[in-house]
């Protein structure tokens, strides 16, 4: 794949999930209080997701990669941690910038986020208590290098959570 074949290809998923991110947050704002009534959340995803906060302590370092509009990130933070979310979709990483801006005042921790291209990430080591990869994973062209970016950049001790159906 030339260069050029993948910035086009990366462009094309961006705006894919930059349409998504933005119909969703017209229906739902991007928050864990509310995406947690979704039917498919119900489901498939709660009972875990809920297992996953329930871990996180305050203070917390958190990284989310694939964070979309940020819900899970913000629920992180919600819970006290500083949590970071990397997303492709510039749209997406807007609405969660603007959505936790909204509401800051009323979360404990810190959320923060950020447009990356998760394939080419350099990520600092021992940086985080908790990684957090969910319905990201089958995305990625290069997951081995992203898997061991992630295992660098979790303190020891710390956990690597995947959901990815």
């Amino acid at each position: 794949m030339t260069d050029s074949n993948y910035a086009h290809m990366l462009d094309q998923e961006a705006a894919l999930w930059g349409r998504v991110a933005e119909e969703q947050a017209a229906s739902v704002p991007p928050d864990w209080r509310y995406h947690r009534a979704l039917r498919h959340n119900v489901i498939m995803h709660t009972a875990d997701i809920e297992a996953l906060l329930g871990r996180v302590t305050p203070g917390m370092r958190a990284l989310e990669i694939g964070c979309g509009a940020g819900w899970l990130t913000l629920a992180l933070a919600q819970r006290g941690a500083h949590a970071h979310g990397l997303d492709i979709s510039s749209k997406a990483i807007a609405i969660a910038r603007t959505y936790y801006e909204s509401i800051k005042n009323e979360v404990s921790g810190r959320a923060t986020y950020d447009v990356a291209d998760l394939n080419a990430i350099q990520l600092p080591p021992e940086q985080y208590d908790l990684v957090v990869a969910k319905g990201v994973l089958h995305h990625l062209v290069n997951m081995d290098r992203v898997i061991e970016q992630l295992h660098r950049t979790l303190k020891p001790g710390g956990l690597l959570w995947v959901h990815d159906t």
